[in-house]
């Protein structure tokens, strides 16, 4: 999430930076080339730092299924084992 922030952040610094450029020199064939770039750039860092966090996000569900799962292989075993040490102890 930080990095979504950060890379929307940068965004608007630019659009700013761009529009000041923009109204008082014009933009250069150069600059203009360099700014589609960069906004290339964010958005496919903004894409990335997304598609990160879904599989981040999938990671998780699928640890706590795995936490589920060994909850209630644990509750099984401990049952057995206070089964068993009732027996032992009569």
């Amino acid at each position: 999430m930080t990095q979504v922030g950060r890379t929307a952040a940068t965004d608007s610094e630019l659009a700013e930076l761009v529009a000041d450029e923009e109204s008082e020199h014009g933009l250069s064939a150069d600059k203009k080339q360099l700014l589609q770039h960069i906004t290339e750039l964010i958005k496919d860092e903004h894409y990335a730092t997304k598609e990160v966090k879904v599989v981040l996000e999938m990671e998780v569900e699928r640890m706590k299924s795995t936490v589920l799962i060994m909850r209630e292989e644990i509750d099984t075993v401990t049952a057995l084992i206070d089964e068993e040490l009732a027996r032992v102890d009569r």
